[in-house]
């Protein structure tokens, strides 16, 4: 069984991405409470708001006998671990929110 994307995020080593990475940007609607609680959450396990909410939605992929975003794609873990623009670890990537 494949290894959560939230518990792979928390015990990798952060590398600097050095190619463009093959993303496309999503936009959810939540209410303010509830962007409230994962950037908590996020700040909580030191990820950015996009890693945590990847980790949220592979694991729901998974429960459903999908495949999971490392099948998928597997250079998004490496994405989501830090860019030059900042660290997705660190939690300091500027969001949209």
């Amino acid at each position: 069984m494949n290894q959560p994307l939230l518990d792979k995020l928390k015990a990798a080593t952060t590398q600097p991405v050095t190619t463009k990475p093959r993303v496309r940007e999503v936009r959810l609607r939540l209410p303010p409470a509830a962007v409230d609680e994962i950037k908590l959450l996020a700040s909580a396990h030191r990820l950015s708001m996009n890693a945590l909410v990847a980790a949220f939605i592979d694991a729901g992929l998974v429960a459903h006998g999908r495949k999971s975003l490392a099948e998928l794609d597997p250079s998004f873990l490496d994405y989501l671990q830090g860019s030059s623009e900042g660290n997705a670890l660190r939690g300091d990537v500027e969001d949209f929110t």
